[in-house]
C-alpha cells in the first residue's frame, strides 16, 4: 500500500538507527564547538583542539619539542614556523571578528525590534504621540 506523498517505490522519510548513530554524535560534537566559541571564542576553541590532539597524538618526545619550539622558542631554525604562527593566529582572529560582528548585529537588530515594540505598544495605549523628541531638537536648533 503507498502512503499519502509516496510514490509507489519510495521508501520512508523517517532516519534510521543508524543514520541516528551518525548523525546525533555529530551534531553534539558540533554544539559543543559552539559553546566552547561562545565562550572562548575561536581562540579558545583553536587551543583546545590543538592541546586535545598533541595530548591525544603525541608521544613524548614530540611533546617536549613542542614546548621546546612554541612556548620556549627554542631551536627555531628556519623562519617558517613563526610565518605559520603568525598566519594561524591572523586566521583566528578574523574568525573571531566576523563571529563577533555578526553575533553584535543580531542583538543591535533584536534591540531595534524591541524597543518599535514597545514605542507602538506604548503609543496604543495613549492618545497622546509620544514621538516628539524630533520636533523640540529642531525647535532648539538641533539636528534634524
Amino acid at each position: 500500500m503507498v502512503k499519502r506523498g509516496q510514490t509507489k517505490g519510495a521508501k520512508s522519510r523517517a532516519p534510521s538507527q543508524w543514520t541516528r548513530a551518525i548523525v546525533e554524535p555529530i551534531l553534539g560534537l558540533f554544539e559543543l564547538f559552539s559553546r566552547i566559541i561562545d565562550r572562548f571564542g575561536w581562540p579558545g576553541l583553536a587551543l583546545i583542539l590543538g592541546f586535545y590532539f598533541v595530548e591525544r597524538n603525541a608521544t613524548a618526545e614530540q611533546k617536549t619539542e613542542i614546548i621546546n619550539i612554541y612556548i620556549l622558542g627554542q631551536g627555531m631554525e628556519h623562519s617558517y614556523v613563526v610565518g605559520v604562527i603568525c598566519v594561524v593566529a591572523l586566521l583566528i582572529f578574523f574568525a573571531q571578528d566576523y563571529y563577533w560582528r555578526r553575533k553584535d548585529k543580531i542583538l543591535r537588530e533584536e534591540i531595534d525590534r524591541l524597543a518599535k515594540w514597545k514605542s507602538l505598544h506604548q503609543q496604543e495605549g495613549i492618545d497622546t504621540n509620544l514621538h516628539h523628541t524630533e520636533r523640540s531638537a529642531q525647535k532648539k536648533g538641533g539636528r534634524k
